[in-house]
């Protein structure tokens, strides 16, 4: 029964870790996003302090 609970303990940690893995993922992409879309829009004029 051990090696059972061993198992499902393993494969839990795999599969979450396979999930932040994944959510990390989709903010560095999110990020990158924004900063080619703020490179790229010259449209809005920074403001001048």
């Amino acid at each position: 029964m051990d090696w059972q609970k061993t198992a499902v303990i393993i494969s839990a940690l795999t599969f979450i870790r396979l999930i932040i893995k994944d959510i990390l993922d989709t903010k560095a992409k999110m990020k990158e996003r924004k900063e080619k879309a703020s490179k790229t829009s010259r449209k809005s004029p920074k403001r001048k302090h």
